[in-house]
């Protein structure tokens, strides 16, 4: 991805779509956006952002999946007998969850982690809570992105190379597309990665302070 390329995808999208973008993102995320104006000191500045970042996103997301992944599920027999953990792994977490819906996430498990001190216990606690969380915040949005996304990594099958992967990843598309409940728990997981990547980057902000 270059500058370059960004400014011609960019050039592609007509300008009512950049104005729905830069409201959708100030109306889902208030507080974002309104910190975002604020650091900046200027809303077009601001909404600049916001556009670049939604492009960037865009392109990257039609990338092919990453081959260190790939790698994990074509010789880890673990990872590829459960084709929809698989598929998790294959996708990008923050494509579907936001970073505030992951922040979110967090507070219920913050509670666990007070209150429980048993390591089996806690983690079934937290699978539960994560779950919920997810079914809290679902919405018909998250079930178009959901589905988008499966169906662009689908469109990636077979891979080259990668015939055992490939297979597993396929049966967790096929899976998604049949099956409401597959959905729901692939959901699940990418928030649980979502979260994770929240706290690691809690955790190296704290090492860098």
């Amino acid at each position: 991805m270059t500058r370059a390329s960004i400014e011609e995808a960019a050039a592609l999208l007509p300008a009512a779509e950049r104005e729905r973008i830069v409201r959708a993102h100030a109306q889902e995320f208030p507080g974002v956006w309104r910190t975002l104006v604020d650091d900046l000191g200027d809303e077009h500045e601001a909404e600049e952002v916001v556009f670049i970042g939604a492009v960037v996103a865009a392109l990257e997301e039609v990338r092919s999946v990453n081959p260190s992944v790939l790698d994990l599920i074509e010789e880890n027999e673990g990872i590829a007998e459960d084709p929809v953990g698989a598929l998790a792994m294959a996708l990008v977490a923050t494509d579907l969850w936001s970073i505030a819906e992951a922040t979110a996430a967090d507070e219920p498990l913050a509670k666990i982690a007070d209150d429980v001190l048993d390591d089996d216990v806690y983690e079934i606690l937290c699978k539960a809570a994560i779950e919920a969380e997810a079914a809290r915040l679902w919405s018909p949005r998250h079930e178009r992105r959901l589905a988008r996304l499966v169906e662009r990594l689908s469109a990636h099958l077979p891979i080259a190379g990668r015939a055992n992967a490939s297979a597993v990843l396929a049966d967790g598309c096929a899976g998604c597309e049949r099956n409401g409940e597959v959905r729901k728990r692939l959901a699940a997981m990418l928030l649980a990665d979502s979260l994770a990547l929240l706290q690691q980057g809690q955790i190296l902000t704290a090492v860098a302070a």
